[in-house]
């Protein structure tokens, strides 16, 4: 499991190796850092595959989904992590802009996969809505025709000079 962490940490454990007088601390420092980058797509798989499962009941493709979503996952936490350090040569700049980028992919795939879900979930009161909504369009649309109706019926009663002239050429 150490050698598992320290790759996702991005060590070079040939260098790392070659540290005679290196801290056990530090060793386990990195394989913190490897469990940190572990976590994000430990929660992808699960909140992937429920997400799957939830649309389309059938577990081989949630699982598959999942998978595929935690390695997505896991390629850019393991990218980002072995980019994302501190040394002489960089500025601070460069510290913040790349945690800047690691935030916002954050908020995009947090915003991509939370807005599917929250539709699922609110899909009975959404349909309700939607439903309450096409019956008083319904209402509104019959209303107006009765208006039309009225006013079509009222149009073609003969006025009073009409059923003069009518009466009129009767007689």
């Amino acid at each position: 499991m150490s050698r598992i962490l320290l790759w996702l940490s991005g060590v070079d454990r040939k260098l790392l190796g070659k540290c005679t007088r290196l801290p056990e601390s530090e060793v386990l420092r990195f394989e913190g850092y490897g469990g940190l980058v572990l976590f994000p797509p430990t929660v992808g798989f699960i909140a992937m595959g429920y997400a799957v499962y939830t649309f389309v009941p059938n577990m081989p493709a949630a699982i598959a989904a999942g998978t595929v979503w935690a390695a997505f996952v896991l390629w850019i936490e393991r990218f980002l992590s072995m980019t994302m350090h501190k040394s002489t040569l960089r500025s601070v700049y460069h510290f913040w802009a790349g945690f800047a980028v690691r935030l916002l992919l954050a908020g995009v795939i947090g915003y991509g996969l939370s807005h599917p879900i929250t539709l699922l979930l609110f899909q009975g009161p959404i349909d309700q809505e939607m439903a309450d909504q096409g019956r008083a369009r319904m209402r509104e649309a019959y209303e107006q025709g009765e208006k039309i109706k009225t006013q079509a019926q009222e149009s073609l009663k003969p006025s009073a000079r009409q059923r003069a002239w009518r009466t009129s050429r009767r007689t």
